[in-house]
C-alpha cells in the first residue's frame, strides 16, 4: 500500500505542469465488481467512480481478504495493464480474482499444506501410495472428497474454502531378530494395537556335535515390548508402538565318554556347564584274578585321572584307557618272590628258596613248581613264566637230613661227651638187670626211618617225622 501511495504522489508530482482537469474537459469511469475503492491523485474515491482522463489511478487493495479463507487479488486491468496504477485515458475495470483456501490435513506430515486456490477451477492432488519413517508405515486409503477419492492422484473443483483429508493407515514395524542368525518368523508391519505371532525353532542342529536350543524371547530396542510368554518359542504380543524382539539360544555340545565297560555319558551339555567324570581306578573283571587298571584319557581329555571336573566349551569326545592285568599268586612253605599283578603277555619271575632248614637235623628242598606252570614246572628257581592269563604257582619242597647240621651238632656233642667223661669220678658200676630192662623200654624207632630215638623226643631226630608213642598194655592177673 505504501508503494502505491508513493507512485502516485510521484506521479502527481509530474503532472503539476499539465494542463488542468477542467482543461482537458472530459472523464472517465472507473470501476470494479467488488466495491474495492480507488486512489486518483493521491485521494481515496469510491467505487465506481469518474475521473479526470488522464488521471493517475491505483487499485486500493492488491489483496483484499473477504473473510479468513476468501480473497480478492488484483490481476490487472481491463485495458490489458498489469501494474496497479495506470493513467486514464479510457473507461477501465480492475480485475480481481476471487481464491479460497484449501487446507489439505493427513496423518503424514509431508503431506500437510494449505494453498489460496482460483474459485471455480479444478486443482490437483497426489500422494503416494505409502510413507515409511522412524518405524511407521502410512498406507494410503482414500481422499475425504474429491472427482477420485480411492486414487492417490485426485482432482477437485474448488468453489468454496475447504478442508481436504488424506486418510492414511498407520502401521508399526515389529522386527523379530534372533541370536546366531537363526530364522525366525513374525517380521513385519501390524495394526496399532493388532495381536502378532512370533515363533522361533525350538532346536537348530548346527552339526551332531553342536547345538542351539531356544531360551527365551527378550525386547530389544528403544521402545520395551511386552511379552506374554517369553519362554516358549511360539507367542503372542500386542503391538502398540515400533518395537524389537529377539530370540535368545543356549549353545549345546555333545559330550560322549566311553569307559571298558560302555558308554560312560552321551549327553548334550550347555556352553560353560562344568562336566564331572568319576571313574574307578580299578575294575575288578575277576576278583582277584582280573583286573582294568587306569591309565589315562584318549581324545579330548587331557587328565591323567580317573576324576575329571571341567568346563564344556566345545564337543567332547573321550575314551577312559584302561590296561589289563592278571594276577600271579605264588604259594611256598618256604616263602617266595613273584606274586601280584602282571600286564598281559609280561614276564613273571617267581624266585623260591632252594634250600630252607625245616627242624634239627632236617631241610626242605624245592623239588618243582606245580599249577599253571606248564613244562616249566620241574624247573628249580627262579622260575619264569608269561603271564598270558591269570596263574597259580605253588613250590614244592621235600624233607632231607642236613648232614652238616648233623656232622656239626655230632661233632660238638662228642666233645661234650669226651670232656664230660673224663671230668666226672670213676665208679665201678654194679649189674642192675632191672634197670637194663627199664632202658630198653625208653627207647622207640621212627615209623619212617627206623631211627632209634628217645621216648623223650616227639620227633625224630633223623627224618623229623612225628613219633609214635607205643601204647602200654597193663594184662591183669586173674589167677
Amino acid at each position: 500500500m505504501k508503494n502505491i501511495l508513493a507512485l502516485c504522489m510521484l506521479l502527481s508530482t509530474m503532472l503539476i505542469f499539465a494542463p488542468t482537469l477542467g482543461e482537458e474537459g472530459g472523464q472517465v469511469d472507473v470501476s470494479n465488481r467488488y466495491g474495492l475503492p480507488f486512489i486518483v491523485e493521491g485521494r481515496m474515491v469510491d467505487n465506481p467512480a469518474k475521473v479526470p482522463k488522464s488521471s493517475t489511478i491505483c487499485v486500493a487493495y492488491q489483496v483484499y481478504y473477504l473473510t479468513a479463507e476468501r480473497r480478492l487479488v488484483f490481476t490487472g486491468w481491463s485495458s490489458g495493464e498489469k501494474y496497479p496504477c495506470i493513467r486514464a485515458e479510457e473507461p477501465v475495470q480492475a480485475i480481481y480474482r476471487e481464491e479460497v483456501l484449501v487446507v489439505v490435513d493427513s496423518i503424514v506430515e509431508e503431506l500437510r499444506t494449505s494453498i489460496w486456490a482460483i474459485k471455480g477451477e479444478r486443482i490437483s492432488l497426489n500422494a503416494e501410495k505409502e510413507y515409511i519413517k522412524d518405524g511407521y508405515r502410512y498406507v494410503f486409503q482414500r481422499w475425504s472428497r474429491g472427482e477420485q477419492p480411492f486414487n492417490t492422484s485426485n482432482t477437485l473443483v474448488i468453489t468454496d474454502p475447504a478442508v481436504i483429508e488424506a486418510v492414511f493407515k498407520q502401521e508399526v514395524r515389529l522386527e523379530a531378530l534372533s541370536a546366531f542368525g537363526v530364522k525366525v518368523n513374525g517380521s513385519g508391519w501390524y495394526s496399532v494395537g493388532e495381536t502378532a505371532v512370533v515363533a522361533a525353532p525350538r532346536e537348530v542342529l548346527l552339526s551332531p556335535y553342536e547345538k542351539l536350543v531356544f531360551r527365551e524371547w527378550v525386547s530389544v530396542g528403544a521402545n520395551p515390548q511386552v511379552i506374554y510368554n517369553p519362554s516358549s518359542h511360539v507367542t503372542t504380543l500386542e503391538v502398540k508402538r515400533p518395537s524389537a524382539v529377539r530370540a535368545e539360544y543356549d549353545r549345546f555340545y555333545m559330550v560322549k565318554v566311553k569307559g571298558p565297560e560302555g558308554v560312560v555319558v552321551e549327553d548334550w551339555y550347555r556352553e560353560g556347564d562344568a562336566l564331572q567324570l568319576s571313574l574307578p581306578a580299578v575294575i575288578d573283571v575277576d576278583p582277584g584274578r582280573v583286573r582294568l587298571v587306569f591309565e589315562g584319557w584318549r581324545g579330548d581329555i587331557t587328565s591323567s585321572t580317573p576324576t575329571v571336573k571341567t568346563v564344556v566349551k566345545k564337543p567332547i569326545e573321550a575314551e577312559a584307557v584302561y590296561r589289563m592285568e592278571y594276577r600271579l599268586e605264588v604259594k611256598s612253605p618256604a616263602g617266595a618272590v613273584g606274586s601280584g599283578w602282571y600286564k598281559p603277555n609280561s614276564t613273571a619271575v617267581i624266585n623260591a628258596p632252594n634250600e630252607v632248614q625245616a627242624a634239627l637235623f632236617f631241610k626242605r628242598v624245592l623239588s618243582h613248581y606245580t599249577g599253571d606252570c606248564g613244562e616249566k614246572c620241574t624247573t628249580s628257581s627262579p622260575l619264569v613264566v608269561r603271564m598270558d592269563s591269570p596263574k597259580y604257582i605253588e613250590a614244592v619242597y621235600r624233607v632231607e637230613p642236613d648232614l652238616l647240621s648233623i656232622a656239626i651238632i655230632g661233632s660238638v656233642a662228642t666233645a661234650f661227651s669226651t670232656a664230660y667223661y673224663f671230668s666226672k669220678p670213676k665208679k665201678t658200676p654194679k649189674p642192675d638187670n632191672k634197670k637194663s630192662g627199664e632202658q630198653a623200654s625208653e627207647t622207640i624207632f621212627c615209623h619212617n626211618c627206623g631211627a632209634q630215638n628217645s621216648r623223650l623226643h616227639k620227633y625224630c631226630l633223623i627224618c623229623g617225622e612225628p613219633l609214635y608213642q607205643p601204647m602200654e598194655i597193663v594184662v591183669a592177673d586173674h589167677r
